[in-house]
């Protein structure tokens, strides 16, 4: 699986002609970017840990984790 900024495969997905300035590697930055805010969210002065975790993440760690001005962070988590 790849981003592609067309729709290559014709599965319906209405898609304006993108620039062929753009590269396809906007999508994979913000699809970390949307992965991202499942473990963390900041804004400001506040930081949110695993404000929306699926079920099917039930352990895990999240290293270096930049949370703006306030510094670097390392969590782990587990149900047990």
């Amino acid at each position: 699986m790849s981003p592609h900024l067309t729709d290559e495969r014709h599965l319906g997905y209405d898609l304006s002609s993108p620039s062929t300035l753009l590269s396809p590697l906007c999508l994979l930055s913000e699809g970390s970017k949307a992965i991202r805010s499942l473990f963390i969210h900041t804004d400001k002065n506040t930081v949110s840990i695993l404000p929306c975790l699926p079920p099917e993440f039930h352990c895990g760690r999240f290293i270096q984790v930049r949370c703006g001005d306030l510094g670097l962070l390392d969590f782990e988590w587990s149900k047990k």
